[in-house]
């Protein structure tokens, strides 16, 4: 009989005593037992150490480390994933809990069929008391339909819908595409999910096989801090997105939609392309690419003689589209500027605006000053 291959079951921990302990056992108690978990806690200040140094020293599957200093999730994952031996990874957060047969079943999937390099699941959402939530909109069902790699490229345009802890991933993957970039703190899973897929065939089981845990402080969480952290990273995934084009052909394949756009089959033009593709969108930060990349493309001699030749889209109109994108929401910081008195098209009388206060300034000098509520 052959030996089942090795699972390294990769947990990186941070300040999450009260839930920790229920996702340990949850690994531990898989029906698949042929696993290495490993655990590196990222300076947490609670008890969450403590939990896990008491597991450890029951349980020689088991394999800790402690950062001294705190340096993010991803640091903490790569740090797993070094220490890690097996052939294939799986990964699972300090706050979520596997289903007991979860890598028993992903386990089939990759032994059965040689050609899929990932293998995924649905999840069951929770509260911070591990009660069900039913009234939450779940995005990741769209994962189990069946696509391409272009289909995939395709969807992750604008949404993320693979689940990030029901991944379990061949390691020779991994190899050939690197690990997680660390750069990244909201959307490190969708960096990768936009480079595995492109490079692997993938299959998601119609199933939930795991419970992830929603609260308050959830990196995931609709707060401003993340949303900005991700509208950030969300602009530099599509980055990758576009390094991993390498012609003409692969664009159109990804984007059919946007074909009656692409009217020079020329490899050159595959920036320029994505480029238009992007102002197509509605969200700032993919104006903001947009214009990077056409900057970029418009100071290049080979593009702007072709564009200038077959009359294209050129940088006039990218100029005019800068303007009515206002990315950077110049109109409405205008607008909290009012003016009281124009002389000769020159405002001289204003009102101010800030958190605190409420300035009235005549010719630059602060006339009167209120304190009010911030709003």
């Amino acid at each position: 009989m052959a030996i089942p291959l090795l699972v390294s079951v990769l947990l990186p921990s941070y300040q999450h005593e009260q839930w920790i302990g229920e996702t340990i056992e949850s690994v531990l108690n898989q029906s698949y037992e042929n696993i290495e978990l490993i655990i590196v806690d990222d300076a947490s200040t609670d008890n969450s150490i403590r939990v896990i140094e008491e597991y450890a020293t029951k349980e020689s599957r088991i394999k800790y480390e402690t950062f001294e200093k705190n340096q993010g999730a991803m640091v903490a994952l790569n740090r797993c994933y070094e220490i890690s031996s097996g052939e294939y990874i799986a990964t699972i957060s300090s706050d979520d809990i596997w289903k007991l047969d979860k890598l028993e079943k992903q386990v089939k999937v990759l032994e059965s069929n040689h050609d899929i390099g990932a293998v995924f699941a649905l999840p069951t959402f929770i509260n911070e008391n591990g009660e069900e939530i039913t009234n939450v909109s779940n995005g990741f069902l769209t994962s189990t339909k069946p696509r391409t790699k272009y289909e995939w490229m395709n969807h992750f345009l604008v949404d993320n819908c693979i689940c990030y802890p029901t991944s379990l991933v061949r390691k020779e993957c991994y190899e050939q595409i690197c690990f997680f970039n660390t750069a990244y703190r909201s959307l490190p899973d969708f960096q990768m999910w936009i480079r595995l897929f492109y490079h692997c065939n993938v299959f998601v089981i119609d199933e939930p096989l795991m419970y992830f845990r929603v609260h308050s402080y959830n990196e995931s969480g609709k707060n401003i801090p993340n949303i900005i952290r991700c509208q950030t990273e969300h602009k530099q995934i599509l980055k990758t997105m576009l390094e991993q084009i390498k012609s003409l052909e692969e664009l159109r394949k990804i984007f059919p939609e946007h074909n009656k756009m692409i009217d020079i089959y020329d490899d050159r033009f595959i920036n320029y392309y994505f480029g238009l593709i992007l102002l197509k969108q509605k969200k700032p930060f993919y104006h903001d690419l947009a214009f990077d990349i056409l900057f970029e493309e418009f100071s290049k001699n080979e593009i702007t003689t072709v564009i200038r030749k077959n009359n294209l889209y050129n940088s006039v109109d990218l100029s005019k589209q800068i303007a009515e994108s206002d990315i950077y929401k110049i109109r409405n910081i205008l607008i909290e500027r009012k003016p009281y008195i124009h002389i000769f098209g020159l405002n001289v009388l204003e009102r101010i605006k800030t958190n605190t206060h409420k300035s009235i300034k005549f010719l630059g000098i602060t006339i009167l000053k209120k304190k009010i509520n911030a709003y």
